[in-house]
């Protein structure tokens, strides 16, 4: 027993050494390799490669030296031992696939390509070269498959070599931007703020209003003169992309007062930037807004224009505010969508609504849906409304399908036994779809929203 320690002790000692000594000789070969000395740096890989013949490390940069001196029979060599070793590391596959597609052995090129991408596929490159020996081996249906690949992951050259063998899918991506004024896809009221969105030609998904730089949401009609608020649209679509696959985005403001009369135009905040975005990295757009001058208590009105430089599609954001000391805001909100009823959204920040009805105040009569009828007149009925101080005022506007803000109002909320009534002039509105907003907020941070959709028949 005791001899089988001592022997032990010396193996270990021994292991240890020939570590060391691997170590020394792979930075001792790197640096040679770092000037371009490819073979003496194989010379002392290959004495690493005695010191620790089970290491991988040491073919794999052999195999590398071997590589860059265009020996490429013995890197692949270099480079199938590292895979028997250490079989679980695309990299290997993919320099052994460099090598025989350097010999033009594309059968075997891509089939290490294929090998690399199954245990990385997630990297373009690989989608890419594999591209490159399909091609050469006349199989353009998968060539342009793997190329398609490619340009999704980020690789913009994919596209090129595309279209040099007329994938389908590339000279899709070459359909020319839509010219001429776009329709309106979409009219939508954030049921916080008001603010009125109008998508022509572009979409999205959906907006936030956040204080910049904090955490929260920006909850009511009034913004602080000392607060700087980003306006966001999360995922944006529709921009008519170039031949790499980049779009050009335009940002421009108008911010007029209570009068209509223009403050600040600003047509291009993004007028000396030339260069485009990937469009798969366009994940949000941001127009950061502060307005330090503007006269604490009185109205104002903010355009906001987000557009396509190449194509036609644009994003408008309308949003009236409240020039005051303090934002409304609050880090957490509580938000309904559709639960008082079909398409109404509801928002509220301590505050609480139970329900909404409207009501015919030429007939008397309540009603059970959302069409009304232009020559009547009709009134909502707010309903369980709690946790709204006394003192609270009402906001009304009136929108159309088109985004105009066609009447708006504002008054004292008269709330009794937690109802609050609001007039809606419908003998005023012409036939079509509206959208009627109604905000509660009091001195309090507490406050409601509920956006309505109408039809005027």
């Amino acid at each position: 027993m005791k001899n089988l320690t001592i022997f032990l002790l010396f193996f270990l000692l021994k292991t240890a050494a020939f570590s060391q000594e691997f170590d020394k000789l792979i930075e001792e070969g790197d640096v040679f390799y770092n000037d371009k000395n490819y073979e003496k740096a194989a010379e002392i890989f290959t004495k690493a490669i005695a010191a620790a013949p089970q290491n991988s490390k040491g073919y794999w940069y052999r195999g590398d030296a071997y590589m860059e001196n265009r020996n490429y029979t013995k890197a692949i060599a270099d480079y199938t031992k590292a895979i028997e070793i250490e079989p679980g590391f695309w990299s290997f596959y993919k320099k052994r696939g460099d090598c025989y597609y350097a010999l033009e052995q594309y059968k075997p090129a891509a089939k290490d390509f294929g090998k690399a991408l199954e245990l990385k596929p997630t990297e373009s490159i690989l989608w890419l070269y594999r591209g490159d020996a399909y091609l050469n081996l006349k199989q353009n249906d998968l060539a342009c498959a793997d190329y398609a690949k490619a340009f999704e992951l980020g690789d913009v050259s994919a596209k090129t070599q595309a279209k040099s063998i007329n994938c389908d899918w590339a000279k899709a991506a070459d359909v020319p931007c839509v010219q001429g004024e776009q329709s309106i896809r979409k009219v939508e009221i954030d049921p916080f703020t008001g603010a009125v969105f109008i998508s022509k030609g572009l979409s999205y998904d959906k907006f936030e209003f956040k204080p910049e730089d904090e955490v929260g949401y920006i909850t009511g009609p009034r913004i602080g003169k000392d607060q700087s608020f980003d306006v966001k649209i999360l995922e944006p679509q529709g921009f008519c992309a170039d031949g790499d696959g980049n779009v050009f985005v335009g940002i421009g403001l108008i911010l007029y007062d209570e009068n209509q009369t223009e403050l600040a135009n600003i047509a291009d905040i993004y007028a000396e930037k030339n260069e485009g975005l990937p469009a798969e990295f366009l994940k949000s757009l941001t127009a950061t807004l502060s307005f330090t001058q503007l006269e604490t208590g009185k109205n104002y009105l903010v355009k906001v224009r987000f557009f396509d430089k190449r194509g036609t599609g644009e994003l408008f954001v309308e949003m009236p505010f409240i020039s005051a000391l303090k934002t409304d805001m609050f880090n957490n909100t509580s938000t309904t969508v559709n639960t008082l009823g079909e398409g109404i959204k509801s928002a509220a920040v301590g505050a609480q609504i139970k329900d909404l009805s409207f009501k015919n105040t030429t007939t008397k009569a309540a009603i059970t849906n959302l069409d009304l009828k232009g020559n009547q007149r009709y009134s909502i009925n707010l309903q369980g409304v709690k946790s709204i101080s006394s003192n609270a005022q009402y906001l009304l506007r009136i929108v159309n399908e088109i985004g105009e803000t066609i009447h708006t109002e504002t008054g004292k909320a008269v709330l009794k036994g937690g109802n609050l009534d609001v007039n809606i002039p419908a003998g005023k509105l012409l036939q079509g779809n509206y959208t009627i907003w109604v905000k509660l907020f009091d001195a309090t941070q507490n406050n409601l929203g509920v956006a309505i959709p109408v039809y005027v028949q």
